[in-house]
C-alpha cells in the first residue's frame, strides 16, 4: 500500500503563507493581518483566475494499478535526473530481493536493468544530485553477512562503481546528499558493531571525513537535509546496548554539532 502525504498548494500569483495548525485542525490565517482593506481587493482583482490555496493535513492512500511485492527495510529515493522515484531490494516473500521499481506519481513499474546489485536489505541509497544518479552502498544478506559495494543507478541501469577507497561493510546506515557541499554524505550503521564514522562520496571515491566531534555510534536513524538552512540533520536511533536515541545532530560539512532543542520527539 502506498500513501501519500497532501502539502499545502500555492496560488498561481501570490503565496500567502498561510500557518496551520494541525493538532487543533484550526483554519488558516494570514501570516501578516495588517492592510487588509484594499491590499486585499487588490489580491482578489489580481488572483481571480487562480485557484485559492487548499491546506490539507493528511494522508492519502494511492491506489496504484501495479505494486512491488510486500518488503521491508528497502531503500527508497527520488531520481531528479528521471522525474522517478527508485526503489530497491529490502526483505519479503522470506528472502532478500534485488528487484528495482519506479514510482511516476501514479504507479509503479518494475525496470529491467541489464545489471543489478545483488540481493539485500538494509542498505543505503541517495541520489547525487552533483553527478545525476542515485548511489546504493552496503547492506546486509542473510542473518549477518553485511556488505560494502557501490552501485550507481543512472535511470535504465546498475552499474558497479570501482572507487579507490570503501567504507566498511554495513547496514542500517544512511545516506543523503548535502546540496551545501556537493556531496554525499554516510553516516553510521553497523557491521556487528555500531559505527559513527562519516564518510563523503565525490561521484568516484569516497572520503573520510575527520570531524572533530560526531554523535555516538548506531543504526536504524533518521539523516535528511535541510535545504533551508544548508545542513544535514540526524535524529535518533539505536545504540549498541539496544538503546533508543533521541539526539538531534547537524552537519556543516566539516563537523558535526550537537543541537540542544527545547523540545524533542521521544526515543525512537
Amino acid at each position: 500500500m502506498i500513501y501519500v502525504r497532501l502539502s499545502s498548494e500555492r496560488s498561481d500569483c501570490l503565496n500567502i503563507g498561510f500557518l496551520w495548525t494541525a493538532s487543533q485542525r484550526m483554519l488558516a490565517r494570514a501570516r501578516n493581518a495588517v492592510s487588509i482593506g484594499a491590499a486585499w481587493l487588490l489580491v482578489l482583482m489580481v488572483c481571480a483566475p487562480a485557484q485559492a490555496q487548499i491546506l490539507t493535513d493528511a494522508w492519502q492512500q494511492e491506489s496504484p494499478s501495479a505494486n512491488p511485492p510486500a518488503r521491508y527495510i528497502h531503500a527508497l529515493t527520488y531520481d531528479a535526473a528521471h522525474g522517478q522515484v527508485v526503489l530497491f531490494g529490502g526483505f519479503g516473500g522470506g528472502s532478500d530481493l534485488n528487484d528495482t521499481w519506479l514510482w511516476n506519481g501514479t504507479t509503479w513499474s518494475q525496470a529491467n536493468p541489464g545489471n543489478s546489485p545483488s540481493p539485500r536489505a538494509a542498505h543505503a541509497m541517495a541520489y547525487d544530485a552533483a553527478h545525476s544518479q542515485v548511489v546504493l552502498f552496503g547492506g546486509l544478506v542473510g542473518p549477518g553477512t553485511r556488505l560494502g559495494d557501490t552501485w550507481l543507478w543512472d535511470g535504465t541501469d546498475w552499474t558497479q562503481a570501482n572507487p579507490a577507497v570503501n567504507p566498511p561493510a554495513r547496514d542500517g546506515a544512511a545516506m543523503l546528499y548535502d546540496a551545501a557541499h556537493s556531496q554525499v554524505v554516510l553516516f553510521g550503521g553497523t557491521n556487528g558493531t555500531d559505527l559513527n564514522d562519516t564518510w563523503l562520496w565525490n561521484g568516484t571515491d569516497w572520503i573520510q571525513a575527520s570531524p572533530a566531534i560526531s554523535p555516538s555510534a548506531r543504526a536504524d536513524y533518521s539523516m535528511v537535509y535541510d535545504s533551508a538552512r544548508g545542513q544535514v540533520v540526524l535524529f535518533g536511533g539505536m545504540d549498541a546496548s539496544g538503546n533508543y536515541l533521541n539526539d538531534t545532530w547537524v552537519w556543516d560539512g566539516s563537523n558535526w554539532i550537537q543541537q540542544t532543542p527545547l523540545n524533542s520527539p521521544p526515543c525512537r
